[in-house]
């Protein structure tokens, strides 16, 4: 008889086959083994059947749990924002216009500026330059200053009339120091000096044109540099904006942590004393120190020959003293943390000392004048005669003083005395 398409005996009641009995006396202990360990052995098909409900259910099961317990939704970051074309010419068209606006307002400028240096005059005629010759180069060299800051001021005076040549006629004033009045400004190396002078004043004049045209140039170098530190400033500090905003959103969503924090400053002033900062190179000066005068007096001929050395300068030297003032700022957030900073910044001034006197440099050459036979005096009888400047820009320029008698003929009317010619060689020759 088949029963689901398959063939099975049937024993006779009463009667049970060994093979029959075989097998359910093997599925029992199959089916008690399975129970002591916990399941039961299936067949392949009722094992296939089992697994694929028990496998619907826990999907279903999972589903179930999925669905009550929802999870962040998927991240889904924004597209990038393209930049539109008018925004890109934002850079070329901002270069453009400045480089347009440069160039041309340095055009016309450096246009401007050529045209002054080209017209540029001066004032006064010949005849006035001529009298400023006369006053300022030849006196300046035979008189020198009067109590002047430069020890140069004669020395310089005296080479401008180095360099004038005129035919047949002697111009340079440091030969001409003990001529008569009338005969030390000849007229023709007055008119070239005068001339002198003139174009002088007028390269003056144009360079003064030319640093115009340098500030210029510096200008727009200037405002060029200026326009990128702002972009590239103003760049940055748009970022940090940025930045800190998105810190905030992403603090806000991960519900708190640290807060913006209430801020506070505190400023502790520092004071430190920095002395004997920069110095500079020593540098003659007048006004330091008391001037000093040292007679003497030569009566060895029977007449008197009497002179002054006259010394006004000091050496000065300056030196910069520093006080350093410090401040520091202190932050302090809610969150408790605590940041400070320093912040320091120097207050400087000059000081000008002296490490020479006017006495000390008139005591230096007191020897040099004794040699030419003078004795030294404490005072003399007529001051008011001294008057004569021994005409050696060099003993100024070497020596800081000034050598005056009150005659350069005293002893006799033709002929530069000896022992003034003595005073004049200290200087040389």
């Amino acid at each position: 008889m088949a029963l689901f398409g398959r063939d099975r005996s049937v024993s006779p009641p009463g009667r049970r086959s060994s093979s029959s009995h075989s097998h359910r006396s093997e599925s029992w202990q199959a089916r008690r083994s399975s129970s002591s360990h916990g399941h039961r052995t299936h067949s392949p098909a009722h094992h296939g059947l089992h697994h694929g409900l028990h496998h619907n259910h826990h999907d279903h099961h999972h589903d179930r749990h999925r669905s009550s317990s929802p999870g962040p939704p998927p991240y889904n970051p924004p597209a990038p924002q393209r930049k539109s074309f008018l925004s890109r010419l934002a850079i070329p068209l901002a270069i453009f216009v400045g480089c347009a606006i440069t160039a041309g307002t340095t055009y016309a400028l450096v246009a401007r500026v050529q045209h002054l240096i080209a017209t540029a005059t001066v004032g006064g005629s010949i005849s006035s330059w001529i009298q400023q010759a006369r006053i300022q180069v030849y006196d300046g060299c035979y008189l020198g200053c009067n109590d002047c800051s430069d020890p140069f001021y004669a020395w310089n005076n005296c080479q401008i009339t180095t360099q004038v040549s005129v035919k047949n006629t002697i111009c340079d004033a440091s030969k001409m120091w003990n001529w008569a009045t009338a005969d030390r400004y000849p007229d023709a190396c007055l008119e070239v000096v005068g001339r002198m002078l003139m174009g002088n004043a007028l390269d003056q004049v144009k360079q003064g044109y030319r640093n115009q045209l340098a500030i210029i140039i510096l200008t727009v170098l200037g405002g060029l540099v200026g326009g990128l530190v702002t972009y590239y400033g103003w760049r940055r500090v748009t970022w940090k904006r940025a930045q800190k905003a998105r810190e905030e959103k992403s603090e806000g969503q991960n519900g708190g942590g640290k807060g913006k924090g209430k801020g506070w400053v505190r400023k502790i002033p520092l004071l430190g004393l920095l002395v004997g900062g920069k110095g500079v190179a020593a540098y003659a000066c007048t006004g330091r120190d008391a001037v000093w005068n040292q007679y003497f007096i030569d009566n060895s001929t029977g007449v008197e020959i009497v002179g002054v050395v006259h010394g006004w300068l000091s050496h000065c030297y300056d030196s910069q003293n520093c006080i350093q003032s410090c401040s520091q700022s202190c932050t302090t957030k809610t969150g408790g943390s605590k940041g400070c900073s320093q912040h320091c910044t120097n207050n400087c001034y000059t000081v000008t000392n002296t490490d020479r006197t006017p006495k000390q440099y008139v005591d230096a050459i007191l020897p040099k004048i004794q040699a030419c036979g003078f004795a030294l005096r404490d005072s003399v009888d007529d001051i008011g005669t001294i008057a004569s400047r021994i005409g050696n820009a060099a003993i100024e320029r070497d020596y800081w003083v000034r050598i005056s008698v009150n005659g350069f003929n005293v002893t006799k009317a033709t002929d530069t005395d000896e022992a003034v010619m003595c005073l004049h060689d200290i200087g040389g020759k």
